[in-house]
């Protein structure tokens, strides 16, 4: 039966009584005195439906208010106030449960069921850590590792959730609550359960948001911020991932030409929330711009800024811009082409990656150019080279169209101590003027192809694993000093020039030939350059034969010459890196002249007898005999220079040079 009884009092007690009895008693229309309390009357089960006996269930408001259940889980408790009010059911082994009733002045409340969950684990440290006017953190501990959710919402019903992630079990938790209102009072309890056991409820909690004024929390930095080109030229897309907050106000845009430099907001104005881009139409060709986004709620507090990104502005170049070291790497992105009003300057050290698409979508869309009609200056020292290249993690020959000085006429322009690389053609040259030296071109379809240039010189230039090393065409009075071949499938191809100075160049493991030449006319000459390969054609004449003269062979098939008769002397041809040995032909003339021309003197040795001159007499003078090398004493190399003149002090034949081929 139910069970209801009163504590003692202190010597205070009469008082409070009394002064509760002044606030529990009422009067009718004739001023009689009413009482304005009243009682509870329910039951007590756990979850699986069984009445539990001996649950304390108090009054909160005052807990000597109280009743206990009996065997059928039947509790009263009397001299309740009126009005909603809160209980609360406790009971060893289970976990304490609040619940509301409406207590009537004079009547009994009956609420047929209050249900007890079993204890296996307590609920500890319940608090809500922060509290903005949109969100609420709140954290707890738990005696057991137990995977949980808040239940939450504007009244005791709650009706909406937030979960930790599943299957992570823990004593330790934190949960933020977003999408709230300002200056609203929010009610939650936490349902939290061990592995594979039945879920267990905390007692109810309750908190209020800030006033939007009050609010000094400040939104989450945006993220994913991200910025690309479209094909609309001298603008940039900035867009990023929206942010979460209710009372979010915007984002702004800040832009810099710096990292390290100062961010300013672009036209003080606010994007509003829900748009998340911003389209920048006051960008510069060719400049490196930075971006950064931050948020700004209802009370003005405004978040970090994010990471920043950045973009190279494609497109037509008319001004003076500069590349600079600090903002390496420069990624491009769409055809640069520089006016012939304007100027682009590389600084020492500067890296430029360029993409294997065209943003801008003009000329070919499938790759991107760089063309020169003005002036582009990249010139450095050995220490800071400059590397422009494919920004393909896997890179590949034709990844990028290459650099094309086109009819620019400002002699400033200059590579130098330049690498192009992964391109379709690194260096093309047409009815160009500037400085060419000094610089690396490898892995690309074509190392460099010009034509129709006056007096071009190209100088200690490096072509490396190209399928076409050098391609010079009706120019006129070109030069090639100093530069070397490496790995060309083909490489120098000269053709239509008039005139053609190539010397002090080495051609290193060519596979179809090392220089093949057919001039319009003009002073020809071959003087002093190194030909090495285990295969293929040393040097190809096809007519109008230069001046051969001081140059080193070693190669199956040295010096074929298809028409014409020139000077060929001093020249050495061996055949050390030909298979077994030996050679094919030293020097052959396909002329088919009666009388055949006299070439030397030479010195040809290593190939068979009668395949030394073919079609072609030996000078007087002309040697059989091999000379010693310094690679032979410094044990291999492309060191061909003579060890000890050959064939005499007065006049060395062979390459002269006083330092080995680079």
């Amino acid at each position: 039966m139910t069970t209801f009884r009163r504590i003692g009092w202190p010597l205070w007690g009469p008082t409070l009584l009394f002064l509760a009895g002044l606030l529990l008693l009422g009067c009718d229309a004739n001023n009689n005195v009413t009482p304005r309390e009243g009682a509870l009357e329910g039951k007590v089960f756990d979850v699986s439906g069984k009445p539990l006996q001996y649950v304390l269930v108090s009054w909160t408001l005052d807990r000597t208010r109280w009743g206990l259940s009996d065997a059928s889980g039947k509790f009263f408790v009397e001299g309740v106030g009126f009005g909603e009010q809160t209980f609360i059911a406790e009971k060893t082994g289970f976990r304490p449960t609040t619940f509301r009733a409406a207590i009537y002045s004079g009547g009994i409340s009956v609420l047929p069921k209050v249900v007890l969950e079993t204890a296996s684990f307590d609920f500890k440290e319940v608090k809500v850590e922060k509290v903005s006017a949109t969100t609420a953190l709140v954290t707890w501990k738990t005696t057991d590792y137990t995977n949980g959710i808040i239940e939450y919402g504007e009244t005791e019903a709650y009706g909406r959730t937030v979960r930790e992630p599943d299957l992570q079990y823990a004593t330790v938790h934190s949960l933020e609550i977003t999408d709230l209102k300002p200056n609203t009072k929010y009610f939650f309890r936490i349902v939290a359960a061990r592995q594979n056991r039945p879920a267990e409820t905390s007692t109810g909690h309750s908190f209020v948001t800030l006033a939007t004024y009050d609010d000094r929390e400040v939104p989450s930095t945006p993220r994913g911020v991200t910025a690309a080109l479209t094909e609309q030229p001298n603008t940039v897309t900035i867009f990023w991932s929206p942010n979460s907050e209710r009372d979010l106000r915007g984002y702004r845009v800040y832009r810099s030409e710096s990292p390290i430099g100062r961010f300013s907001a672009i036209e003080g104005m606010l994007i509003a929330k829900g748009q998340e881009r911003f389209l920048d139409a006051g960008v510069t060709t060719g400049k490196k711009y930075y971006y950064r986004v931050s948020a700004v709620d209802l009370a003005g507090n405004e978040s970090g800024p994010s990471e920043a990104v950045s973009v190279v502005i494609p497109g037509l170049l008319t001004q003076e811009v500069t590349w600079v070291r600090a903002n390496s790497p420069y990624l491009l992105s769409g055809d640069l082409t520089i006016d012939r009003t304007g100027i682009l300057r590389i600084d020492p050290g500067v890296e430029v990656l360029i993409a294997d698409t065209d943003a801008l979508r003009v000329g070919n869309p499938a790759k991107v150019e760089v063309t020169v009609r003005g002036t582009l200056v990249a010139s450095a020292g050995q220490d800071f080279p400059i590397i422009i290249s494919s920004a393909r993690s896997t890179p590949a020959a034709g990844d990028w169209s290459g650099i094309t000085f086109l009819s620019n006429p400002s002699p400033e322009s200059a590579l130098v101590n330049v690498t192009l690389a992964y391109a379709e053609t690194g260096l093309t040259l047409t009815e160009a003027t500037g400085t060419f030296a000094d610089t690396r071109i490898h892995h690309c379809q074509t190392g460099i192809a010009a034509s129709r240039n006056q007096g071009l010189r190209l100088a200690s230039l490096t072509l490396e694993i190209c399928q076409k090393g050098l391609m010079i065409s009706g120019n006129t009075s070109p030069m090639v000093t100093g530069c070397t071949l490496f790995h060309c499938l083909s490489g120098v191809t000269s053709s239509n020039n008039d005139g053609l100075t190539f010397e002090g160049n080495n051609l290193l493991e060519f596979t179809d030939f090392g220089l093949m030449t057919n001039e319009a006319g003009g002073t020809l000459l071959v003087r002093n350059n190194l030909f090495v390969s285990a295969v293929g054609v040393g040097l190809h004449v096809l007519s109008k034969s230069p001046s051969i003269e001081y140059n080193t062979f070693d190669a199956p098939y040295g010096i074929r010459i298809d028409q014409g008769n020139m000077p060929i002397r001093k020249n050495i041809l061996v055949a050390d890196r030909s298979p077994g040995g030996m050679g094919l032909k030293g020097i052959e003339h396909l002329g088919g002249a009666a009388s055949l021309p006299v070439v030397g003197p030479n010195a040809v040795a290593g190939f068979p007898a009668g395949k030394d001159y073919v079609g072609c007499a030996s000078a007087p003078g002309s040697l059989a005999s091999r000379p010693v090398f310094m690679k032979d004493e410094a044990g291999g190399g492309y060191d061909y220079r003579l060890s000890v003149p050959f064939p005499d002090g007065l006049d060395p034949w062979g390459i002269k040079r006083e330092t080995p081929p680079r």
